[in-house]
């Protein structure tokens, strides 16, 4: 274990969840960013677009559990699926679930691909959330993939209210590699996306046609640089 895991430092929110969280002074993207950007901007449930109480929620790159402890707060009657490969942000998501006393959340330990596999997962060394199987450079961490189509099979899903992404560029072979009778199962979807210049349809325009053909309308678009999240619902 790093020792940025083993001291922690600890937000409460007003709700009552109470999230823990590496300190980050080295860092340049720290845990405090994902954390304002989902329970202060609501970046991934904007006004009219939210979990739902019987939500059945998959939340894809949970690192240290910031929207899986919102969702499952939310989803009182529902229950949470986080995936989340690195070990370091692993331990610390296992440690806010137990925290905030949540029973109706499953933790896995794995990324989400294209396939069922094992990858090279190169770590960021300036951010704790940026870990990616397409920088160069740095330390790597083997870890298990699976995919959403596997979600739904391994977990008996048979329809997911709220699925969301932020995979460090991973979010177009995931979802381009989904059948289409796994979408008709999923009714809304929120995703960070990263720009990837040379490689063909890696960028949001090729996200919302997809998903459009798939039968969904999008709700907000919020584009950043390089990145941005997008949150769809389905229509169809």
């Amino acid at each position: 274990m790093s020792k940025s895991v083993e001291s922690l430092l600890a937000r409460t929110f007003p709700e009552g969840a109470t999230i823990l969280y590496r300190s980050g002074l080295q860092k340049r993207i720290p845990d405090e960013y994902p954390i304002n950007e989902i329970w202060e901007r609501r970046e991934y449930t904007p006004v009219g677009f939210d979990v739902e109480e019987d939500d059945v929620v998959i939340d894809i790159g949970a690192h240290i559990g910031a929207f899986t402890i919102y969702a499952a707060r939310k989803a009182r009657s529902g229950s949470v699926y986080s995936y989340e490969p690195s070990s370091d942000n692993f331990l610390i998501l296992q440690r806010n679930v137990a925290i905030n006393n949540l029973t109706n959340v499953c933790l896995f330990q794995m990324a989400v691909a294209n396939n069922v596999s094992r990858k090279q997962l190169i770590i960021d060394e300036t951010n704790d959330a940026g870990a990616s199987f397409f920088k160069t450079g740095g330390t790597t961490e083997l870890v298990d993939c699976t995919t959403l189509e596997g979600i739904f099979k391994s977990n008996l899903i048979e329809e997911c209210g709220f699925l969301k992404i932020d995979c460090e560029g991973s979010e177009y072979e995931i979802l381009f590699s989904t059948p289409m009778d796994i979408f008709r199962k999923i009714n809304r979807i929120a995703l960070e996306y990263h720009v990837r210049d040379k490689i063909p349809n890696c960028n949001p325009n090729a996200l919302i046609n997809f998903l459009r053909k798939r039968g969904y309308v999008i709700v907000k678009h919020t584009p950043k640089d390089g990145l941005g999240i997008l949150c769809f619902k389905r229509e169809l």
